[in-house]
């Protein structure tokens, strides 16, 4: 995922559905300068973690199929 899509996905009043190794995630914050984002998985309170934007992935919406 790119720094662009991931901050437009943070913004977005929508839920927009995004994975991390498969696992749904929250996205909280993006670091831009190191392309990392603040994920925190759902059901997994309080876990925040740093990972690479390229580990991300956009579930395709029924709006996009």
């Amino acid at each position: 995922m790119d720094k662009k899509r991931a901050q437009e996905i943070i913004e977005s009043e929508e839920m927009i559905k995004v994975t991390h190794e498969g696992e749904p995630v929250y996205l909280n914050a993006v670091d831009e300068e190191n392309e990392m984002a603040h994920i925190q998985p759902f059901g997994n309170v309080g876990r925040e973690q740093l990972v690479a934007l390229h580990s991300l992935l956009e579930e395709e919406s029924e709006q996009q199929r």
